[in-house]
Formats: C-alpha cells, structure tokens, sequence
C-alpha cells in the first residue's frame, strides 16, 4: 500500500497554470534552470495563451522536455458556447470531467466576464439554479483564470458565477494573483470583485490582504427570519455578525460594500423590510444593487416594477446609495442565479 501510494506521488504532475509567476521562478529552479525561466513560462500561459509547452518557443528545448515531465497545462476546455444580443455564455469542462459555465456581457467599452469559482454550489440559496445540484468540485485558479481568457476584450471580472468564492478561497485568492500580475493579464485590482453569500471570518482576511479588489456581499434580506428562510447560510452566519464584518472591511481598507438585493415578491419587497434595510446600512460606506430576479427553476416570483420603484425610494429617503442593475443574459439562461453545472 505505501509503494503504491508512493508511486502515485511521483507520478502527479504540478498544475503549473495554477501557480504564480514567483513560484514558477521557484518552480524553475527545482528544474534546475535560472528563476527568470519560471517569469517566462508565466508570459506564455498568462498572456500569450500557450497550450503546450512546444509553444513556449523561447525555452530551451531540454528544459521543455524537463517541464512535460514535471508538470502539466490544466486549464479548462471550452465544450459549448452560447450568444445572444448583449452577452454571450460558455460552457467549460474541467480536466477532472467537471462542468463550470462563464459569461461575457457586452459592454460598449470593452466586457465585464462573470467568472465560476466552483462547480456547483453546496450554498443551497433558494432562488439559485447552482445550488440545486450541490457541489461537485472546486476550480484551481488556472481553471478560473481559464474563464477570464476565453473570452475577448475583458475590462472587468466578477467572480459571482457558479460557487462561492470564500469557500474555495486559497484558489480564488490564487486566481486574483495571477490576474493582477502585470507579466500576465495585468488587470487591476479596482476592476475584479469578487461576491460572497456571507462567510465571514473570510471578509475579515479578504480585508487584510486584498484591500483594493472590489467585495460584494449577497444580502437579499433585511434581517435573520427572512434571510434563513432563502439563504441557509445565515444560519451560520447571523447578519449582525455580516454586517459587523463588511464595516470593518470598510475601515480596513477604504473602500466600499456593494450589497446585491433581489427583490421576490411578497416575501423582502415590502416598505417595511426595505426601511429595515436602510436603517441597518445608514452611515456605511456601501452601495446597494437591487436585482431582477430570474427563473432559476424554483416557484418564486419578481417584484414589480411598481415596488422595485418604491423599495428604491426608500431607501434613498435614508440616504443609502442604490441602483437598479439592469439584467442581462436571460434569454441565454445566463443572468444572475440561472448558472448551473449542466451540459447545455
């Protein structure tokens, strides 16, 4: 049992797509190579596509040879794309045999890409087609970065597709990295935001070590007795503990809250929960989007536009900033909450 074990260790192969540019340097060394060879295999991944490491052209051939046997190229393989007017979707198959979906929203200065952290989701949010098949495994973050690629004249990246990001952390965290790094992509830090359902000790460490990437928080109620009975999630994390955590986030590095708000009819669309809402959020640094809800499968309702217009105004009386998101994708299956770990 242990030779077999022991076997199985040497035969694993590192997942280099998934490493940043200083451990490729590192990586490079344990080769035997000089560490700006690592800078090098990072350019070719991360910024000149390279899907093999016969591309990689102005690496010795030895060395080439030397990484094949080493490591392997595991991004994702796009199996499906779907377009419609204003935003296109894809469908990804991991190396592993799992399914992620990605899309692209057309924008006239360039793309926002909304970017799965996982495949599926064990969340369980009602309203949210990911969560209906459970987990089935995390990306690595050259899988997430893999999305981002797939696509052309990306500005802006959300990572608010299927998973929950703060649940595969070190990846999404990893991914960020590899984004941010000039030698690659080069995308700063004030154009990627990342969504959480409300974990969080991870808000907390998100604050101290990405202080400039945007943070959005899935709110969708304003207070424990609704919230539980659509997001179980806030079962382990009470909102007074939430909201607690994205004040500090806000000390701590500055910047904003975005609070994504879906309005379901009869249920958090009242003058009565949005006036709740606005008294817990007053005299924060927040934003507060209000969000169509789309058919994910479940026997929810959307608001009208009637109330949206009202819930809006109050909170504007007690002077918490908001915007009506407008909706894309639907027609596609694409929107927020229609993403799921399914063959189209």
């Amino acid at each position: 049992m242990f030779n077999e074990q022991l076997s199985h260790d040497i035969m694993k192969k590192e997942d280099i797509c998934s490493m940043t540019a200083s451990e490729l340097e590192a990586f490079a060394e344990t080769l035997g190579e000089e560490s700006y060879r690592g800078g090098q295999i990072f350019q070719w991944l991360h910024k000149r596509g390279a899907i093999r490491f016969s591309d990689m052209t102005n690496l010795p051939a030895d060395f080439r040879q030397k990484l094949a046997e080493a490591a392997e190229i595991r991004f994702l393989t796009p199996i499906k794309r779907i377009a419609a007017k204003d935003s296109e979707k894809l469908l990804f198959k991991t190396a592993d045999g799992f399914f992620a979906e990605s899309v692209r929203i057309n924008r006239g200065y360039g793309a926002a890409v909304c970017v799965s952290s996982q495949s599926g989701c064990k969340m369980g949010c009602r309203f949210c087609a990911s969560a209906k098949s459970g987990l089935s495994a995390n990306l690595t973050a050259g899988e997430i970065a893999a999305q981002v690629y797939a696509f052309e004249r990306v500005s802006t990246v959300i990572v608010m597709g299927m998973g929950e990001p703060f649940d595969n952390y070190g990846a999404t965290t990893r991914f960020l990295d590899v984004i941010n790094d000039k030698r690659g992509m080069g995308l700063g830090a004030r154009h990627v935001t990342v969504s959480t359902c409300g974990l969080t000790d991870k808000i907390i460490e998100f604050a101290e070590n990405r202080s400039q990437t945007n943070l959005a928080v899935s709110l969708h109620a304003p207070n424990d007795g609704v919230r539980r009975m659509i997001m179980p999630v806030a079962a382990r994390y009470p909102m007074n503990r939430l909201l607690d955590a994205c004040k500090r986030y806000s000390i701590m590095t500055g910047r904003r809250v975005t609070y994504e708000y879906v309005l379901i009819k009869d249920l958090n669309d009242g003058n009565e929960h949005a006036r709740e809402l606005a008294l817990k959020l007053r005299g924060s640094l927040c934003h507060v989007n209000i969000l169509k809800l789309n058919d994910a499968g479940n026997d929810y309702k959307p608001s009208d536009k009637n109330v949206e217009k009202r819930f809006v105004s109050v909170l504007e009386r007690y002077g918490v900033p908001v915007t009506i998101r407008k909706s894309a994708g639907a027609d596609i299956n694409a929107a927020c909450g229609q993403l799921r770990a399914a063959k189209l």
